[in-house]
């Protein structure tokens, strides 16, 4: 009886590791699936931002700049609001400002700051 009783024992054992492991790869699997999934869209909204602003050369993101260093200058990132600012920054990082508009940035001695 002892022996049938550690055999038991055994294969209860066997059972629980064999499932918890199972269990584990399930989760990981789903883990992993959702993170692809989350970094598919967030790539995708990206290219849809970018093809936004490359539209139209981001001339109404460096407008809007303007507008708001004629009313008061800008000396930094932190007086531009952060939507207009994260934008400008990718105009220049991804190279789809026309170039009068980075002319206009240059001119108004701009382009310096968004370009960090």
């Amino acid at each position: 009886m002892e022996g049938w009783l550690k055999g038991l024992i055994a294969g209860a054992c066997i059972v629980v590791i064999a499932g918890g492991g199972l269990m584990g790869a399930q989760s990981y699997a789903a883990y992993s699936d959702r993170k692809e999934k989350e970094e598919s869209a967030a790539s995708f909204a990206r290219f849809k931002e970018i093809s936004i602003l490359a539209s139209d050369g981001c001339r109404s993101r460096v407008d809007e700049l303007m507008k708001l260093h004629s009313d008061a200058p800008i000396k930094s990132k932190d007086d531009v609001p952060a939507d207009l600012s994260s934008d400008i920054a990718t105009c220049i990082k991804q190279n789809i400002m026309y170039p009068y508009e980075k002319r206009e940035m240059e001119d108004a001695a701009l382009l310096g700051i968004f370009s960090t």
